[in-house]
C-alpha cells in the first residue's frame, strides 16, 4: 500500500479509506477475494499446494492453506475431492 499511496500523491490510511468507499472492501480483502478466485482453477490444472501457493506470491504454502481454508470453509485438497478434481492433483 505505502508504493501506491506514494504513486498516487495520497497518504496510506487516505488510500485505504477512498479504496474501502469505491470497492466496498478493504485493500487486504480485495487482494485475498483476488489471489483465492484463482486458486481453484490452478488446482484443477493438477498443480500442487505449493505451486498453487507460489503462483498466487505467496511465500509460504502454509499461509495459502490457511486462507483457502478461511475463505472457502475447507482445505484445498478437500475442495478440490468436493469439485470433482481428482485428488491426485491437489497434493
Amino acid at each position: 500500500m505505502k508504493t501506491l499511496a506514494l504513486h498516487s500523491g495520497l497518504d496510506v490510511r487516505t488510500l485505504e479509506r477512498r479504496f474501502s468507499e469505491q470497492f466496498h472492501t478493504t485493500p487486504k480483502g480485495w487482494i485475498m477475494r483476488e489471489r483465492m478466485s484463482f486458486a481453484p482453477p490452478l488446482l484443477a490444472e493438477g498443480l500442487s499446494n505449493k505451486q498453487v501457493a507460489a503462483s498466487l506470491s505467496y511465500t509460504c504454502e502454509s499461509n495459502f492453506c490457511r486462507d483457502f481454508k478461511r475463505y472457502y470453509g475447507c482445505a484445498p485438497q478437500e475442495f478440490a475431492r468436493m469439485h470433482s478434481i481428482p485428488a491426485s492433483v491437489a497434493f
